[in-house]
């Protein structure tokens, strides 16, 4: 699991884009939600976009809002295998927490694109038109 202590530590990944290369944030919701179809738990790509519902990928990429959530997110998300995890109850503690801190609201729900049907959690918000995937 992640530690507190290594939040300071910056990893980058460089994809190849090309022929073949057609990995997506969508494709890789996708896939998140046949590998992981309870509703107990969510994968990075799924809180990303349920975030992004939430309050919109715009207000998510100010600098304050980002930081704030990668510092909270690096002591709830879990490495198992080849993946990670953030269990629903601390993704909802860490969420609610943040975004009062930073003042930034939740958008209306009207509008939004949710799941109720394609293996995440009841009602699970998936995405907005503003995501780029």
């Amino acid at each position: 699991s992640i530690r507190r202590r290594e939040v300071e530590t910056q990893h980058t990944w460089h994809a190849h884009s090309g022929a073949g290369s057609a990995l997506t944030l969508r494709s890789l919701l996708s896939l998140a939600k046949t590998l992981n179809p309870g509703d107990i738990e969510l994968t990075p790509v799924q809180a990303w976009f349920e975030l992004a519902a939430r309050y919109g990928a715009q207000a998510l990429m100010q600098e304050p809002v980002i930081e704030a959530l990668k510092r909270e997110f690096c002591g709830v998300v879990d490495c198992i295998h080849f993946g990670a995890i953030i269990e629903r109850d601390a993704f909802e503690s860490v969420v609610a927490r943040v975004m009062a801190e930073v003042g930034v609201p939740e958008l209306p729900w009207e509008g939004m694109d949710v799941d109720v049907g394609g293996g995440g959690g009841p009602g699970m918000a998936v995405g907005v038109p503003q995501i780029a995937a």
